[in-house]
């Protein structure tokens, strides 16, 4: 029985998170909402790893509940990506080497991008909470 996702679906959401992963551990910077970014970030990568492993074990209108979850989540993990990719190089360790240009985009990634970022992860954080449940409730 088909219920129109595969384990590619969990593949392709959790590349996604890896490759934010490494741009946000590649920051600079010890900002306290860096650090809080890069805390949520992890325990989202360990959620998608406990869902991969156990999905297979719930019951059934549970994994398509969860499966929705995550599927509502790749939208904003690829807003995050395009909202960062002008500032990885400058967020990078040791920078893009041009340090006027990382100095302009750290203003600016702190200016501007950081609120839209956290407004990001406060939508992921909902998901994590709602798959947690879901998960707690099936005793996982």
């Amino acid at each position: 029985m088909s219920f129109g996702f595969s384990v590619g679906d969990f593949i392709a959401v959790g590349s996604l998170v890896l490759k934010i992963g490494a741009t946000l551990r590649e920051s600079t910077g010890s900002s306290a909402d860096y650090q809080k970014l890069l805390l949520r970030f992890g325990c989202f990568e360990q959620l998608l790893k406990t869902v991969r492993v156990t999905i297979s074990q719930l019951p059934t209108p549970t994994m398509i509940a969860i499966h929705e979850l995550v599927r509502q989540c790749e939208p904003l993990l690829r807003k995050f990506d395009t909202a960062t990719e002008k500032y990885k190089r400058s967020l990078s360790s040791g920078g893009s080497g041009r340090k006027l240009n990382d100095s302009w985009r750290k203003i600016g990634w702190g200016m501007y991008k950081r609120d839209e970022i956290l407004a990001l992860f406060d939508g992921l954080g909902k998901q994590m909470d709602a798959i947690n449940l879901l998960l707690s409730c099936c005793g996982v």
